[in-house]
């Protein structure tokens, strides 16, 4: 057994790829990871192993997880991590590529944002070398904060989305994506005609969905009711079954578009309905934010066995509710976490579960009801494997099981623990300490099928 041994885990994750070797200096069949583990298991449930080790077999997947001394075997090759945190890679269920070059711009509420900076901002994607540097920096940023699968909304462009998917192959990463669609009550830089827009979908759809090792897949993507008509979003719905492909839009997120919601479709119940009436709540469907819906909403989307992309952050920042993440959960729902930046403020899912976190405390400190206070374990779960099934891939990814793509995170603990490793903590004092205090900044490396994808920065 050879063990990389260099001072600085940075410097020790550069070198793992030379040195992580078996007895015979040959790259080995098995490689295990030495560091402490936090693994998810269910909702509000993980593991722990302050020394821990996760092996990796040469295709990609982990072969067993536990303690160092249980994993690690004569022949296999190690890198030594001790200082290091290994968690699963993190699933941005909710996030819109255009929208990072223009994050953080605030004023506004939801539907004059959008007017504002976001159509505008997303206009520029006309331009095909545009679209392309800004995805590549985009895919670059997300595995630099840890993120390993993404569900991301491209803009109305045909050309932007094929470059934005041949950016999201070069990254390594997992990313479901799609070409927004909008056919109406949008700027005529972005309106397109509905047959137009259906067209253009179906052959991304046909391009993409399932290459680059199944990395990558296609999601239909009507932007949200508002800038749909019903044929369009029937058409969406009819294309998505046809492929076996997935589904991702907007819902009750602003009472404002609510309300316009209301007035455009006035035979729908609810705004939910609208989407039910267009076939689009599937079980591969994605809806975002979630927050102003009735109990026979849920019970809809219970019924279509849709998930819900939680974002707390962007939900702060543009004022628009406080979601009850307990009645979501309890009723049954897939429910994971979205960045959503442009609104979100950072590309980050450490953020969105400390703010998770603390939405679900300022509605129990605001008397809004009985649902209970969402602890660190609790989000945790929300940003691995709550939101690898909200994706439907929670066989493959979310955790650290065995069968699974060693999709994972080594975190520097040091930036995660003011005391580093001086201090003894139990797994559920180091959770607390990564919901709250993780970052970009702690990510020390990012691997997908075993593969790294960033080495931080």
């Amino acid at each position: 057994m050879q063990y990389v041994i260099i001072s600085g885990l940075k410097a020790r994750l550069a070198a793992s790829d030379r040195h992580a070797l078996g007895r015979s200096g040959t790259v080995p069949d098995v490689t295990v990871y030495r560091g402490s583990i936090l693994n998810p298991v269910a909702p509000g449930k993980f593991e722990y192993r302050e020394d821990g080790g996760l092996a990796v077999g040469r295709g990609g997947r982990i072969v067993r997880c536990g303690s160092f001394g249980s994993v690690h075997s004569r022949g296999s090759g190690t890198v030594d991590l001790r200082g290091g945190i290994i968690i699963p890679g993190l699933v941005d269920t909710h996030v819109h590529l255009p929208q990072y070059g223009m994050v953080a711009m605030d004023g506004y509420e939801l539907i004059d944002w959008l007017n504002n900076y976001t159509f505008k901002f997303e206009s520029t994607f006309e331009n095909p070398r545009v679209a392309g540097a800004r995805a590549r920096h985009f895919f670059t940023a997300l595995a630099e904060n840890g993120t390993t699968a993404a569900c991301v909304y491209s803009t109305v462009h045909e050309e932007a989305t094929r470059r934005a998917f041949g950016w999201a192959e070069r990254s390594g990463l997992r990313v479901w994506m799609g070409k927004v669609m909008m056919d109406r009550n949008s700027p005529d830089s972005l309106r397109e005609g509905t047959a137009e827009s259906l067209a253009a979908s179906e052959r991304l759809c046909r391009e993409w969905d399932g290459t680059g090792g199944g990395r990558l897949r296609y999601v239909f993507t009507p932007r949200f009711a508002p800038t749909c008509s019903m044929e369009l979003m029937k058409g969406a719905g009819r294309l998505a079954k046809k492929y076996g492909a997935f589904i991702q839009t907007h819902l009750g997120e602003n009472l404002g578009e609510v309300a316009w919601v209301r007035e455009l479709f006035p035979n729908a119940a609810s705004y939910t309905d609208v989407y039910r009436q267009a076939g689009l709540l599937t079980e591969r469907t994605v809806m975002a934010h979630c927050i102003h819906m009735g109990d026979g909403e849920i019970r809809m989307m219970k019924a279509g066995r849709s998930g819900v992309a939680h974002c707390p952050n962007s939900n702060f920042f543009l004022r628009s509710g406080i979601f009850d993440a307990g009645r979501i959960i309890g009723a049954g729902l897939k429910v994971g976490l979205g960045s959503d930046v442009g609104a979100g403020t950072v590309l980050s899912i450490f953020r969105e579960m400390a703010d998770a976190c603390m939405m679900s405390k300022v509605r129990s400190m605001a008397g809004r009801g009985p649902g209970r206070v969402l602890a660190p374990a609790d989000a945790f779960y929300l940003a691995t494997l709550g939101g690898a099934a909200v994706l439907g891939a929670e066989r493959d990814i979310g955790s650290l099981a065995p069968g699974k793509f060693a999709d994972f995170v080594v975190l520097d603990r040091r930036y995660v623990d003011p005391m580093g490793t001086e201090m003894p903590r139990s797994g559920e004092e180091l959770v607390s300490q990564i919901v709250y205090r993780g970052s970009r900044r702690a990510v020390a490396a990012t691997y997908v099928a075993g593969e790294p994808v960033s080495r931080g920065r």
